[in-house]
């Protein structure tokens, strides 16, 4: 896997785990680490595009605030 999907995947492990007291047998987990883990790699596509009107429409798009 590639350094920077695997750094997001231990942000959105990390984000799941102190969001949810349950753990990775659990769908809710499942759920918050898939949640952030998308949203992390939007943002970070985000950070590519060199309009911010272009910016705004993909994050809007994918529902990340």
């Amino acid at each position: 896997m590639n350094e920077q999907i695997e750094k997001l995947a231990v942000q959105a492990f990390s984000f799941a785990s102190a969001a949810d007291d349950s753990d990775e047998s659990d769908a809710n987990w499942w759920n918050a680490y898939n949640e952030k883990f998308a949203e992390l790699i939007v943002e970070e596509c985000v950070k590519f595009v060199p309009s911010a009107t272009q910016s705004n429409a993909i994050l809007k798009h994918f529902g990340v605030e």
